[in-house]
């Protein structure tokens, strides 16, 4: 009989060890596991919704959702950045040549009157604001002009001959 007790004692003892170890091992198992859910990842672009908008209408919430574009256009426009905001209905969708965005819009029914168009340099993070207000054109450069590319360019020279803007009407800020 002493035998059997020493016997289911030295079973209980093994069988505690066992159980020790397996779970240690879960615990490291667990622990490693929990170290590559929170290694970090790289960080997305501040631009990710435009880049991933091209040829995209952005709602005004989401263009004016993005922090950086929002942050230079306040920037870049001061008081008048309630201006765009008020007037902004999105006419165009977001357009992409290189690193460089641009996306228009004006006041709804009433583009003549109030045309916004908004470059943005990604690379450079650097915004423009070209705002055509009846044959006037104010360019909000901020840091500096962006160099358009071609295709932008042939597109905003059509946009001042359509809206009569000359040399004299028109002034950089």
């Amino acid at each position: 009989m002493k035998h059997l007790i020493y016997l289911i004692a030295i079973l209980a003892v093994c069988f505690s060890s066992c159980t020790q170890q397996n779970q240690k091992a879960k615990e490291k198992e667990m622990k490693a596991q929990e170290k590559e859910v929170a290694a970090p990842q790289a960080p997305a672009s501040p631009w990710q919704l435009l880049i991933n908008s091209v040829e995209q209408h952005l709602t005004s919430e989401q263009l004016f959702g993005i922090t950086i574009l929002d942050n230079d256009l306040k920037e870049v426009l001061g008081d008048k950045i309630h201006d765009l905001k008020k007037d902004w209905n999105v006419i165009s969708p977001v357009n992409r040549s290189n690193n460089i965005f641009s996306i228009s819009g004006c006041r709804q029914n009433n583009c003549p009157e109030s045309l916004w168009v908004i470059y943005a340099d990604i690379a450079d993070n650097i915004v423009n604001v070209y705002h055509f207000e009846k044959n006037n054109l104010t360019i909000y450069k901020g840091k500096e002009l962006i160099q358009l590319t071609p295709s932008m360019q042939e597109t905003l020279n059509t946009m001042k001959q359509n809206a009569r803007v000359t040399e004299k009407t028109t002034k950089i800020i």
